[in-house]
């Protein structure tokens, strides 16, 4: 799922390969079809283009306001994250090369990261100064730190089960959706926790309403049915 700056929210449906488009106030449309199979992941780029990676169709599909898509990316083994720096550089999770894909805004792809051991659903995303965050999973499921230039380092690696979603809000700050434990968690800069929020159900996806404060997280929650939830709002 991604917000965007006016506050719609876009969400993938897996099941039926469509994006579905909420206004603030919950009201419910269509909004794509075309090019898309099995949305496993969305991210707004810096010019309000909608990324979707199509973990079936082993592509990126770049959505413009209006809904107009076209394939961005392509030939990828099952896409399963994207993120988009401010740079306008697209990063894509591949889950069957255990690889990380870079796309130039003009769609040149080359390997950023590889290697990886299985990254998991909708586990990436970009900070202000372009570092890449994605969840692994390794020896147990951690969230990494890349640099630009691809020098990795280990944000957080303990308590986690499944992180399953990452966005940053407004401060920097990271959240994390944990699928295995029900949770979901806000990370400072530097590693350190800052909020732990049980939930009582699977969070499989996140987005944080950036301005105005208090903060609002919208989850996306698997069960014995799929729903969305504004979940909580955290005044400072």
């Amino acid at each position: 799922m991604a917000l965007d700056s006016a506050g719609n929210l876009y969400v993938g449906n897996w099941f039926a390969s469509t994006i579905q488009k909420f206004t603030p106030s919950g009201v419910h449309s269509g909004f794509a079809t075309n090019n898309i199979s099995g949305p496993a992941s969305l991210a707004f780029d810096p010019a309000g283009n909608l990324c979707v990676a199509n973990y079936w169709g082993g592509t990126v599909v770049k959505l413009a306001p209006d809904g107009t898509g076209w394939i961005f990316a392509s030939g990828m083994s099952y896409p399963n994250g994207v993120a988009c720096d401010h740079a306008g550089n697209v990063y894509v999770a591949c889950a069957g090369s255990s690889t990380i894909q870079k796309f130039t805004p003009s769609g040149v792809g080359s390997v950023f990261v590889s290697g990886l051991s299985s990254p998991l659903l909708g586990g990436l995303a970009c900070d202000s100064a372009g570092n890449l965050y994605a969840e692994c999973q390794q020896n147990q499921p951690i969230i990494e730190k890349f640099t630009p230039n691809g020098v990795g380092s280990v944000f957080v690696s303990n308590g986690y089960a499944e992180p399953s979603g990452l966005v940053f809000d407004s401060s920097g700050n990271l959240w994390a959706a944990n699928y295995g434990d029900n949770t979901i968690e806000e990370f400072a800069p530097n590693g350190s926790l800052l909020l732990h929020i049980n939930t009582p159900y699977s969070p499989y996806g996140i987005a944080v309403q950036q301005v105005p404060e208090p903060v609002s997280v919208t989850l996306v929650f698997l069960g014995t049915a799929i729903f969305l939830m504004r979940y909580c709002t955290v005044f400072r």
